[in-house]
């Protein structure tokens, strides 16, 4: 940057100044979510599916108040395995009060203390067996997505003054 411009110049240098610093946020914004976008996956437990990986997903928008960066998961178990939950039986649920039939996502189960209507089908090596609830032991917590989220504080402030120290340089 020249010590000395022109005043005349000043007004169209501000312009590119301001172009310089959003594009500069913007890149930093991306980087980051980036960044945690990654930590959040390197996750600890074995995935046997890659289902719950495949719905955290990120993106970067840009409005009129600046750049946002989003990393979020739209999987249901996601909140599970990041908090954990607590030893809980499993019933299954009713097949429209049909015995007999296969369960469907969001049916209603039998009521505790009645007898079942339907049963959890579980197939192990050996077979399959059939019963009327198991008990879980429950899940630990693995806190993947709350690291993730601590990785965006570490990293935010040297992020954006790499950038914006960058586009100082350039103008």
């Amino acid at each position: 940057m020249s010590a000395v411009r022109d005043i005349s110049a000043l007004p169209s240098d501000l312009a590119a100044l301001e172009r310089a610093l959003t594009s500069a946020l913007r890149d930093a914004t991306t980087e980051v979510t980036r960044a945690v976008y990654v930590k959040a996956k390197a996750h600890e437990w074995a995935s046997r599916t890659g289902a719950t990986d495949n719905q955290i997903v990120h993106f970067t928008t840009n409005d009129g108040a600046g750049a946002k960066g989003v990393v979020a998961s739209t999987g249901p178990l996601t909140f599970i395995l990041n908090d954990g939950s607590k030893a809980h039986l499993i019933w299954p649920r009713a097949a429209a009060g049909t015995a007999g039939k296969n369960l469907q996502w969001g049916q209603k189960r039998a009521a505790r203390g009645t007898t079942p209507r339907a049963v959890l089908k579980i197939p192990l090596p050996g077979g399959t067996i059939f019963r009327p609830y198991v008990q879980h032991p429950g899940t630990r917590a693995y806190r993947f997505m709350d690291n993730a989220a601590d990785l965006a504080d570490e990293l935010l402030d040297q992020v954006v003054d790499k950038h914006v120290s960058q586009a100082l340089e350039s103008w």
